[in-house]
């Protein structure tokens, strides 16, 4: 199971600030991958994760995929690269 998952949600529906706060309080690391994207390092599966978040997500706009950091390409800010090999 990939440990770094990526989340799309639909900012208009979930509010990215209490998304945030839940993680933190989850105490997942995460990264803002641009606007309504983020990686987030956990050993959850995708469905437990989505469970984890509960009331804010709530059925709403959202879908949670494993990343494989060993297959990637592309060209994004240089923390992002940062962040996920140290995750």
């Amino acid at each position: 199971m990939e440990r770094i998952k990526h989340i799309w949600y639909d900012s208009s529906v979930i509010n990215n600030s209490e998304l945030e706060r839940r993680l933190q309080s989850l105490k997942i690391p995460f990264t803002n991958v641009s606007k309504n994207n983020l990686l987030v390092q956990t050993d959850l599966s995708a469905h437990s994760l989505y469970d984890q978040l509960g009331e804010i997500i709530d059925t709403k706009s959202i879908l949670i995929g494993g990343f494989d950091s060993s297959d990637y390409w592309g060209y994004m800010n240089g923390d992002l690269w940062t962040w996920i090999k140290e995750h």
